[in-house]
């Protein structure tokens, strides 16, 4: 069984280059996270098949060295794009997992018919804008001990009114520990998912450093690549191959002035 088809144990591997990587086990055992299991599995699975062919081509004596480089660089070129392709999917994965934790612990709105929560919302805010400081402190560590919090903390966290950093920051953890707290399988979902994004990121530029070895590519032809491949699809996922803002706008000023 080759390394990339089961992630259950924590690995150390070798590949064809020379290079190797220690490969931790998958964090997810529950299936909630396969998405981001998948996509580097398909990666590595193309590397395994990468490598060894250019290497092939790079030791047969029949070609010269412009031959060898026309039978390389399209081989190539497909390992780049299955890379990008890979950031790709996992940022996919990761915006459903950002929607999820979006809908666990965002702060609902007030239907604007609904003049009774608001009318509540206003006493609660107004209550404790009468507080002093002390008082609102001692009543932050009484309420992150008590039910009383998410309730307190959901009308300041509406208010129209820009509150305090340290106070906002304060309900804002209180108010989605709440969320967790009722919402537990949902919430172990979410973070298994981010773990997992972890984990595949980690795999992800464990292949970009095999792929760009192969390839021979330079960092400009990589990121122009990445800049113009499938129509720009991927231009988002650039700077996941390790440029800057400004390595990208730079690029991009070249291209637009055919430098």
């Amino acid at each position: 069984m080759n390394f990339y088809e089961n992630f259950t144990a924590d690995q150390r591997v070798q590949i064809g280059t020379g290079h190797t990587f220690d490969i931790p086990a998958f964090p997810d055992t529950t299936g909630s996270s396969n998405e981001a299991q998948v996509v580097a599995s398909a990666l590595w699975s193309h590397v395994s098949d990468y490598v060894p062919q250019v290497n092939a081509i790079k030791a047969d004596r029949r070609f010269s060295d412009y031959g060898r480089a026309e039978h390389i660089d399209p081989i190539a070129e497909t390992a780049h794009l299955r890379l990008v392709g890979g950031w790709h999917n996992l940022s996919s994965f990761e915006k459903s997992v950002d929607m999820r934790e979006k809908a666990l612990v965002g702060v609902p709105t007030v239907d604007p018919a609904n003049f009774m929560v608001q009318l509540e919302d206003r006493e609660i805010r107004e209550w404790w804008s009468r507080q002093d400081v002390p008082t609102r402190a001692e009543q932050m560590r009484l309420m992150a001990q008590g039910g009383e919090a998410e309730r307190i903390a959901l009308a300041v966290l509406r208010s129209p009114i820009p509150q305090g950093d340290v106070e906002k920051t304060t309900f804002r953890a209180m108010w989605e520990d709440s969320r967790r707290a009722a919402n537990p399988i949902e919430a172990e979902r979410i973070a298994l998912g981010r773990k997992s994004i972890e984990w595949a990121e980690r795999n992800l530029q464990y292949a970009s450093t095999v792929i760009k070895s192969v390839s021979g590519w330079d960092k400009e032809r990589i990121l122009k690549h990445a800049l113009t491949a499938q129509g720009g699809t991927f231009k988002p996922y650039a700077a996941k191959l390790g440029f800057s803002k400004q390595d990208i706008a730079q690029a991009e000023l070249r291209m637009t002035n055919r430098r």
